[in-house]
């Protein structure tokens, strides 16, 4: 089987017809695909990182109408070649078919022994033995948990066709876990102050962030980032893995970071060895630890999200990328996302920049519409095992992410913030009514986490429609005061259906005591919990985040019991 005319890539057309396609057909047809369509997001975004890397080194290599002639380093230049593949809306079949049959004999799933096969090494048999249901990423996350519909079953858990076993390949190079042990070979050889951790595979390590457009063709030509972080060029041309003639197969081998874009899309983080039965299946592998690097700074990958490792805003030199918690919905992570580090402590994703840039220059409309996604694995016990996947999306038109949107991204993350401090009240309000109602410490607290809980996921939806109509062009305050009466709605359903939990001694309530610091000394504090107090304190809370217009003291008429700030609310 060979990736580049036989099928193993799994589309969606427009119509909503799922087809399987060859790297030939891919490339010459992707404009009539609106998405990928494999067995996971994350295999998905696996899979799609590797076109990626064919699609960025194409363009660097070929011009929009198929004239082989490599880019020169100029920004000029550099961004009127990507507007020229932009506008033609295809990538040129003459270039494609050149470019790929280069290299076909690096794109064999199955050769024979000694010779190269694609992103594999006879080295690796030395590694770790797995069978074919590791090499599944939607079984090997599902080890731990219980599954009413499965996948897969029978022996179709046990061995994996070779298309299919094309597309796992890569998601375990990206996403692989820490369960490999070093080989016996490597022990022995090198001395053990100097042995290597390489921990889970780069994909696994960061916070993907991959913007997507309309089809196919876009959503490649959106990620194939020509200038490093929308702001230069690559210091050096696009080398991708499989273009190596004798690949490096050191076991755990320590490298700098790439400095082309394909390189780091292509990083071998695992030596792998697939099992070829006589029926061309795959029914099991062997793995080693591969190539890695130092994730700190290493802003070659334009596909993530950024944290700053020294958790200061007054120290902004060291950052690395930000994983994604599988319970925390990414528009609250919408400041890391789109600003600058100065403001947010972050640094910004380089597909990000670029797609500024984009807009800045005028090259892709400004009411472009832009869907992020942000697919990741979730490890457990050090990133030993896979404990769930995880995918969520928010979309923005391209002018908010602009020169121009600043403002519009400002009332972005000013909601986000009003959301956090209801968020907060919503816990805390759910707690004093535990607590008057005669509830323990244990159970409020877990009331609390539950409310907050409540919050977030009732204004997800709203808020992802609200900040995909977002438009720089509009009236902003219009805009947000539309928000802000839909959040009202929301804390209004909220208290309607935490009622159900007041009982009747809640309304007389009790007292409690918390331990206050000042300074070295510490003090118990009385004060008094009432469901009345507790409604009272949140709804002061959403009068003041979200004023009604013209009314000063935002009285809500859906209180049950009254307007009046207790003084126990101002204690607690």
């Amino acid at each position: 089987m060979n990736l580049i005319s036989d099928p193993w890539i799994l589309v969606r057309t427009q119509e909503g017809i799922e087809l399987e396609v060859s790297m030939l057909e891919f490339f010459s047809n992707c404009h009539t695909y609106s998405e990928m369509a494999g067995e996971s997001a994350q295999q998905d975004i696996a899979v799609f990182r590797f076109l990626q890397a064919v699609s960025t080194t194409l363009i660097e290599r070929f011009t929009s109408d198929g004239k082989q002639k490599l880019l020169p380093k100029n920004i000029d230049d550099i961004l009127e070649r990507w507007q020229d593949y932009w506008e033609k809306g295809q990538y040129p079949r003459e270039a494609v078919e050149t470019y790929l049959e280069q290299f076909r004999d690096s794109f064999w799933m199955d050769s024979p022994e000694g010779q190269r096969r694609f992103m594999q090494t006879p080295a690796a048999k030395k590694g770790t033995s797995y069978g074919a249901a590791k090499l599944i990423g939607t079984i090997s996350e599902s080890s731990n948990k219980f599954r009413l519909f499965q996948s897969r079953m029978g022996e179709s858990k046990n061995e994996v066709d070779m298309a299919s076993a094309a597309r796992w390949l890569l998601y375990l190079n990206g996403f692989d876990d820490t369960s490999s042990k070093k080989s016996k070979e490597y022990r022995a050889n090198v001395p053990k102050e100097e042995q290597k951790s390489v921990g889970a595979g780069w994909l696994g390590k960061i916070g993907l962030v991959y913007p997507l457009g309309e089809n196919l063709f876009e959503s490649l030509m959106l990620n194939s980032v020509l200038l490093k972080d929308g702001d230069k060029p690559w210091s050096d041309v696009n080398h991708p893995y499989y273009e190596e003639e004798k690949p490096d197969v050191t076991e755990r081998r320590e490298v700098p970071v790439p400095e082309n874009l394909a390189a780091i899309l292509t990083l071998p983080s695992r030596r792998i060895w697939l099992d070829i039965n006589d029926r061309h299946k795959v029914q099991g592998f062997s793995l080693i630890g591969g190539d890695f690097f130092s994730k700190e700074n290493a802003f070659s990958e334009q596909n993530t999200l950024w944290s700053n490792a020294d958790k200061s805003k007054k120290k902004m030199d060291r950052f690395i990328p930000k994983r994604h918690n599988a319970q925390r919905q990414i528009w609250r992570d919408f400041q890391i996302l789109t600003d600058n580090q100065k403001k947010s402590g972050s640094h910004l994703p380089g597909v990000v920049a670029w797609i500024a840039l984009l807009d800045r220059e005028e090259i892709i409309p400004n009411d472009y519409p832009i869907r992020f996604i942000t697919p990741a694995v979730i490890y457990g016990d050090k990133d030993f095992m896979v404990d769930d996947l995880s995918t969520q999306s928010l979309t923005v038109r391209a002018n908010v992410l602009g020169e121009h949107g600043e403002q519009a991204r400002e009332l972005a993350t000013e909601q986000i913030e009003k959301i956090e401090r209801l968020s907060f009240a919503a816990g805390l309000f759910m707690k004093n009514i535990t607590l008057a109602s005669g509830g323990g410490s244990v159970q409020a607290e877990k009331a609390r986490r539950t409310a907050e809980d409540s919050i977030n996921t009732a204004v997800n939806l709203p808020y992802l429609d609200w900040l995909a109509t977002l438009d720089p062009e509009e009236d902003l305050e219009k805009k947000g005061l539309e928000w802000e009466q839909e959040v009202r709605r929301i804390a209004n359903k909220f208290v309607r259906e935490s009622s159900k939990y007041y009982l009747p001694v809640g309304f007389i309530g009790r007292k409690q005591e918390v331990e206050e610091k000042k300074g070295k000394r510490k003090q118990e504090k009385e004060f008094h919990v009432s469901i009345p107090e507790a409604e009272n304190l949140f709804w002061y809370t959403v009068a003041k985040l979200y004023p009604k217009p013209g009314d000063e003291h935002s009285e809500n008429n859906n209180s049950l019991c009254g307007k009046r700030k207790s003084d126990a609310g101002k204690e607690e």
